[in-house]
């Protein structure tokens, strides 16, 4: 119903911690959901937080809706970082998952 992975293009450099989540219906938002898929990105949005937090460090994730269909984009800030600053960063290390 719903995936994860990490975000990849050759236009901009790929970090630990920057990831899409996709519904596998293409759908342009969130009003054309269904109520199981509604449910399923809610928990794996939560999970997915809670794992980068936990293997990467990060004081804060960002979800973002993108594009012209319901993708949203989960990036993450580690501590080190200041708040006050617009790019997210994680650190490099890897994740025991």
């Amino acid at each position: 119903m719903v995936y994860a992975h990490h975000f990849h293009t050759d236009e901009w450099p790929a970090y630990l911690g920057h990831l899409l989540v996709e519904t596998k219906r293409h759908t342009p938002d969130f009003a054309d959901l269904t109520a199981g898929e509604s449910q399923a990105i809610g928990r794996l949005i939560t999970r997915l937080s809670k794992a980068l937090k936990a293997c990467a460090g990060a004081e804060k994730v960002y979800v973002l809706h993108r594009l012209r269909y319901l993708e949203l984009s989960a990036s993450t800030r580690s501590a080190a970082h200041p708040a006050t600053s617009s790019a997210p960063t994680a650190p490099s290390a890897g994740c025991p998952y």
